[in-house]
């Protein structure tokens, strides 16, 4: 059975006690009339999804372009991309790769469809049977956390107390940074390249000390022409550590 069909028979059950009795005459020409008009609504809105879902470069802008009771169709391709496109910790919190790969790979999944809900967005991978094989929920919450990602802090790192002592200038960080082993290099921040965009010069670096998860918060302070703001990103543990030791010289 065809989507349109069942939007006809929703239509039909909807309007099911508007119905004249069985021997009464019903009124064809409206009923007709509001079903297409029905129809055409319910279709606008499954087209409006849908080019929401062709256009969005994130996460974000999916579950922001999809409205609740609206669905479409997500390309494996694209639902690839923008999963690439996450930092790794949230990547893994929204599935983790290797369950990923295996669904990818392993399964017999064939398409990815969205549903946006009250309070955030269903992402179903479903086999040619259209048998779920994995639902996941994007959360309005996790959104939230999504774009704090690129979070911009308008003013310095002097304004943040949670910086206060471990804030370099930008000059000390890169060259201490630079002169760390290449795969330490690779992971000490997680997102670089969301640093070039910003007009204006890095000033100098904080980093966010006692993290308990895996993954350092830093802060950049750009200074422009007209006010400071803070880029936040983030990197693993483990190499912030290691260049926090050879900033504050107490390496081993």
């Amino acid at each position: 059975m065809s989507w349109c069909e069942h939007l006809v028979g929703a239509y039909l059950a909807s309007s099911n006690e508007k119905r004249p009795e069985i021997g009464t005459v019903w009124e064809a020409d409206g009923r007709t009339t509001t079903a297409r008009s029905y129809l055409k609504t319910i279709t606008d809105s499954h087209k409006e999804a849908s080019r929401y879902a062709r256009e969005a470069s994130s996460f974000i802008q999916l579950a922001s372009g999809i409205l609740p009771g609206q669905w479409t169709h997500l390309g494996k391709t694209h639902f690839r991309q923008l999963y690439l496109a996450l930092p790794e910790p949230t990547a893994t919190e929204l599935i983790p790769t290797l369950e990923l790969v295996w669904l990818f790979n392993a399964t017999d999944m064939n398409k990815i469809f969205c549903e946006g809900k009250p309070n955030g967005l269903d992402i179903y991978f479903l086999n040619p049977e259209n048998r779920i094989l994995k639902k996941i929920f994007l959360s309005r919450t996790k959104m939230t956390h999504l774009d704090q990602e690129n979070h911009i802090f308008k003013g310095s790192l002097e304004d943040i107390d949670d910086f206060a002592g471990t804030i370099y200038t930008a000059n000390h960080f890169f060259k201490t940074a630079l002169a760390l082993p290449a795969e330490t290099l690779s992971e000490l921040i997680i997102r670089p390249e969301i640093l070039l965009p910003h007009r204006g010069k890095i000033s100098q670096v904080g980093i966010w000390p006692n993290q308990k998860s895996g993954y350092v918060q830093m802060g950049f302070e750009i200074q422009t022409s007209q006010n400071n703001m803070v880029i936040f990103t983030k990197g693993r543990k483990q190499a912030v550590r290691q260049l926090t030791r050879q900033l504050t010289g107490k390496n081993q």
